[in-house]
């Protein structure tokens, strides 16, 4: 592959979800990640501080999306969920996959 391909344009790309991801909008979450993967981030950071839930279709998105992340030498790291969050994430045995970081400096980006 050549170098020029394989290096990431962008080193981080932010996505804030401020609603809930369920259902038909698990597929809308797949664009959205889909269109800020197409961008090569070395970090791709989901913001879920003011996300209210995820469920299973929507965990599945984002594990995807981590998948395809990884095989862009990147990194998905979710930012800030929600005790409740975190809690669907250890049941669907997702946590152990995602990184997951429980504030904004901690995830590498800049203070607001």
């Amino acid at each position: 592959m050549d170098p020029q391909q394989s290096a990431h344009r962008i080193p981080v790309v932010e996505v804030v979800l401020v609603e809930a991801y369920g259902g038909p909008q698990a597929d809308r979450l797949r664009r959205l990640l889909d269109e800020a993967l197409s961008l090569r981030p070395g970090r791709l950071v989901v913001d879920l501080a003011r996300c209210p839930s995820l469920d299973a279709a929507a965990i599945d998105v984002l594990l995807d999306a981590h998948r395809r992340a990884r095989r862009m030498s990147g990194a998905l790291i979710l930012r800030g969920p929600s005790e409740r969050l975190r809690r669907n994430l250890a049941l669907a045995h997702a946590a152990r996959v995602l990184e997951v970081w429980p504030t904004r400096s901690a995830a590498g980006a800049p203070a607001a």
